[in-house]
């Protein structure tokens, strides 16, 4: 065995395990305003981080909601749905959570106990078998399903909240001078670069 190959065979290579990891950090805005906007152009990757960004975005939503009460005048047939919706994002960001799955292991031919079947189920996310040996992508099949099916609920609130936000203009209906001039200044160094 030789020094300079740390004890490993021939053809296996050594692996050096990196000294940290980065783990990304969650946002937080100077107010309820920053964080909701921020979540509401974040870019998400999967279903799982599709639905914490809806569950975020209708909690900062319903705040902004309440603040109208306080800073803005309201139309009197609009006072009503705004304490319902107030309400209702509350409790479905409470309720609109995936259920824990059930396991059962079986056989597809019970008789003859032949090809293992491993089966989940939860109301959300319905039923699925699989080979045990396909376990883990068949799990995290499951789970994308079960969050899909909370995602459609958790959009129609927020799409009911963004409508009292764009219309008491809490949420801007027009680009602001910020977002001008900075588009303006990518267009100015593109045209230098040419």
């Amino acid at each position: 065995m030789d020094e300079n190959d740390g004890g490993l065979d021939e053809g296996t290579k050594k692996t050096k395990n990196p000294l940290y990891v980065l783990k990304e950090e969650k946002f937080e805005g100077k107010t309820v305003y920053e964080s909701y906007w921020y979540n509401r152009h974040r870019k998400t990757i999967d279903p799982q981080d599709t639905y914490s960004r809806l569950c975020d975005i209708i909690n900062d939503g319903a705040e902004l909601l309440f603040s109208l009460f306080q800073t803005k005048k309201i139309e009197e047939k609009d006072i009503k749905k705004i304490n319902e919706l107030y309400e209702a994002a509350n409790i479905i960001t409470s309720t609109e959570v995936p259920e824990e799955s059930t396991q059962k292991v079986g056989w597809a031919d019970p008789a003859s106990k032949a090809f293992e079947v491993v089966t989940l189920s939860a109301k959300d996310g319905g039923v699925t078998s699989f080979q045990p040996e396909l376990y883990e992508k068949s799990e995290q099949r499951f789970e994308k399903t079960q969050y899909w099916a909370h995602i459609k609920k958790l959009r129609i609130i927020d799409a009911k909240i963004y409508h009292f936000l764009v219309k008491y203009n809490v949420i801007p209906t027009t680009r602001s001078l910020y977002d001008i001039a900075e588009e303006q200044a990518k267009q100015d160094l593109l045209m230098e670069e040419k």
